[in-house]
C-alpha cells in the first residue's frame, strides 16, 4: 500500500489560510448592503438578523443632517431634523402626558390637531397646554391652547386648537 505524500511546508499552509480568509471576507462583503444617503456612501455598520437589516440610529440619523438626543429618564430617543416640517412629527412628554402626531389641519382657520396620551396613573379631569411656533430668530409666529377634558389613564384623545397668527416659516415648536 502506497502512502500519499502530504505537503507540510509553511508556504503551502499560509497560501491555503489566505485563500480561506479571502473567501469569507469576499462573501461577507458581497452580502453586506450598501447604504447611499443623497448619493453618498454611508459607512454605518449594517447587521442582518433573521433577514432584517439593522443600522445604528445615531450615525445614520446624523448622516442625514438630524440631531439625536437620548432621554435617560423616559428611556426615549428623540430625533430632530433641521427641516422645520419634520418638527410636526416630534413627541413631547409633559407631566406623564405624551403629545404627538401634530397636524396642520386647516390653513383658513389656522387649526392644528394633536394627539395626547395619558400615561399617568390618574384621570385628567381638566387641563390646558399652550403650543407656540417660533421663527429662526426665536420670535413667536403663532400660538394656541389645547384643553383636555376627562382623559382617563392609559387613554388617547385628539385635541384641536385655532392658532393666532400664521405658522409659515416656523423653525421650532414648544408645548407647555
Amino acid at each position: 500500500m502506497k502512502r500519499k505524500k502530504v505537503l507540510h511546508d509553511k508556504k503551502t499552509v499560509f497560501i491555503v489560510l489566505v485563500c480561506i480568509v479571502l473567501c469569507f471576507t469576499t462573501a461577507t462583503a458581497i452580502n453586506k448592503p450598501l447604504i447611499l444617503i443623497d448619493g453618498a456612501v454611508s459607512h454605518a455598520d449594517v447587521r442582518s438578523i433573521n433577514g432584517v437589516f439593522y443600522v445604528p440610529l445615531r450615525p445614520f440619523a446624523q448622516s442625514m443632517g438630524a440631531s439625536v438626543q437620548y432621554d435617560a429618564k423616559t428611556r426615549q430617543v428623540h430625533i430632530y431634523s433641521n427641516d422645520s416640517s419634520a418638527q410636526m412629527n416630534q413627541i413631547w412628554n409633559i407631566n406623564g402626558l405624551t403629545f404627538s402626531n401634530l397636524t396642520y389641519q386647516d390653513s383658513k382657520y389656522q387649526q392644528v390637531l394633536i394627539q395626547v396620551y395619558n400615561g399617568t396613573d390618574r384621570r385628567i379631569s381638566i387641563d390646558s397646554y399652550q403650543i407656540i411656533f417660533y421663527d429662526a430668530r426665536g420670535s413667536i409666529l403663532s400660538f394656541g391652547t389645547f384643553s383636555i377634558y376627562g382623559l382617563e389613564k392609559n387613554k388617547l384623545q385628539i385635541l384641536s386648537s385655532n392658532l393666532i397668527g400664521k405658522i409659515e416659516g416656523y423653525k421650532r415648536i414648544v408645548i407647555q
